[in-house]
């Protein structure tokens, strides 16, 4: 593998950042050189200046595709930090729905990666009380790992039932082949489109939402996109909505007009 130069560093990463937001350091060079390479060497190609090059002048919608595919590690799994999960199901939907009955309670699940988040609030919403006044959308760049989401088909040697409780497991999937299959009553509330967070002209981030979940997304991304993606959300919320990031994730350096409010025993964002 050839060497990735300083420059040819800073080419990539302010390309790739002005692109889709995802952005690596210096230090990250070496990681963020392996997985270019594999692109480099898909295309045929003898260097990475001459993927800059590809990439600014004559790169296909199917390249940027594989190297968001590359460039995202979209690891998750259902259950994953579920304290946040559960107040939503448990509180914060039903009290929207008590107040607003005959709306649609919409729900964004922001870098869906492989759905495991999505499907875990369906399952608990149904846990509580089923509703077809409830529609969660996922959504992710890569269309790789939005193929399983859509599928709601997974291994059962996956990471994926790494937190999952045996109750969840025989209640709401199938075994098939070596795979557990989501039943229909848990895919019913869920759709996923194919979104870049930043891509203004998407019809998904010109849409309202109740809820936005983005969590260990914005790890990806310097403090400029951070900001710019806050914005973005608050702009997407509906009034009194909630912003739910992970447990490692906070706005505490980004300028923002959200509230940080305790709900029971997490803490949320509220517009």
């Amino acid at each position: 593998m050839e060497l990735m130069t300083s420059e040819d560093f800073k080419l990539l990463n302010d390309f790739i950042v002005e692109k889709c937001g995802i952005s690596y350091n210096e230090k990250q060079k070496y990681i963020f050189s392996q997985k270019l390479n594999k692109r480099v060497e898909k295309n045929s190609l003898s260097s990475f200046k001459e993927y800059y090059y590809l990439l600014k002048y004559s790169a296909t919608k199917q390249e940027y595709q594989e190297l968001y595919n590359v460039l995202t590690v979209n690891e998750t799994y259902f259950f994953r930090e579920k304290e946040h999960l559960i107040e939503i199901a448990e509180n914060i939907i039903p009290e929207m729905l008590k107040s607003r009955p005959n709306r649609i309670i919409k729900v964004l699940s922001a870098g869906c990666s492989t759905g495991e988040e999505a499907f875990t609030l369906s399952m608990l919403i149904n846990e509580i009380k089923p509703s077809s006044n409830i529609n969660i959308v996922g959504i992710d760049i890569s269309q790789k790992v939005l193929d399983t989401a859509k599928s709601g088909c997974y291994r059962k040697i996956s990471l994926s039932f790494r937190a999952i409780e045996k109750y969840y497991l025989e209640k709401y999937f199938d075994l098939k082949d070596e795979s557990y299959n989501l039943k229909e009553q848990i895919k019913r509330y869920v759709t996923f489109k194919h979104s870049n967070l930043f891509d203004r002209s998407s019809l998904v981030m010109n849409e309202k939402f109740d809820i936005i979940i983005c969590r260990n997304v914005m790890i990806y991304f310097n403090k400029t996109y951070k900001e710019e993606l806050i914005n973005i959300f608050y702009n997407n919320l509906s009034q009194d909505g909630y912003l739910i990031l992970s447990n490692t994730e906070n706005l505490n350096d980004i300028k923002s007009d959200f509230k940080l409010i305790r709900k029971n025993n997490v803490f949320v964002y509220n517009k």
